[in-house]
């Protein structure tokens, strides 16, 4: 019923938080759970469960440096439309908006993109070394 919660995505209580993570039946955090990789495996959803799991930064980032590679230039609006056909299932736009914002920030801050317009219409561009 607990693991039923959770593909539903209804609420679970503490306790049942508790219990389905000292078996490593979940993952991810309150209130987004889903099932385990392992649990994913054995129950033929492994599709799903990489759907909602999503792709590690790196993996991201890369992405968008391989954009940047081949178009130059990005503007905010395609680095959304490349990326948020990868991003996980169940996050909502919002989410997913604050993602890219993340990911973008954290680029520029490690010196591997720039913005070349202004803060109203960035145009990203990869740093050369």
């Amino acid at each position: 019923i607990m693991l039923d919660k959770v593909q539903k995505q209804k609420p679970l209580s503490d306790r049942e938080i508790q219990y389905l993570r000292s078996k490593k039946l979940i993952e991810g955090r309150k209130p987004n759970f889903i099932i385990s990789s392992s649990l994913a495996a054995t129950t033929n959803q492994k599709i799903d469960h990489a759907k909602k799991k999503g792709l590690t930064t790196s993996a991201y980032e890369t992405i968008i440096l391989e954009s940047l590679q081949r178009y130059k230039c990005l503007t905010r609006k395609d680095i959304n439309g490349i990326l948020y056909d990868v991003l996980p299932t169940n996050l909502t736009e919002k989410q997913k908006n604050t993602k890219v914002n993340h990911l973008l920030s954290h680029m520029r801050k490690t010196g591997k993109i720039f913005n070349a317009g202004t803060t109203a219409k960035p145009k990203w561009r990869i740093v050369k070394e």
